[in-house]
């Protein structure tokens, strides 16, 4: 490749660019006003997922555990299930996304 004929080409498409405007708004502007639109507009954090703890060991260092999922902004307590039949009806009802199992 010759970079005189790199140029020559690149500067005949900015000329055509600039000339017609509808190709400049689209080649320009909207992917402009859709970075501004997508960056603060819209969040993909996954926020209040419903979940229940099933905490088989009862000591405070699970306890503990659980209550850092508890206080999350991302997590909604559900409460405690006590056992697997439990978790199957909550999980198929769709009433809870996650349970978290503490053997």
């Amino acid at each position: 490749m010759n970079i005189k004929r790199i140029l020559v080409v690149a500067h005949k498409e900015w000329r055509e660019i600039v000339r017609d405007r509808l190709f400049f708004s689209l080649a320009f502007m909207v992917p402009a006003f859709l970075m501004i639109l997508l960056g603060y507009g819209i969040s993909l954090d996954v926020e209040n997922i419903p979940f229940v703890v099933m905490d088989q060991d009862g000591s405070k260092m699970s306890r503990d555990y659980s209550y850092h999922f508890i206080d999350s902004r991302y997590f909604d307590f559900k409460g405690y299930v006590h056992d697997e039949h439990s978790i199957t009806r909550l999980l198929t009802d769709n009433k809870v996304r996650a349970v978290m199992i503490i053997p």
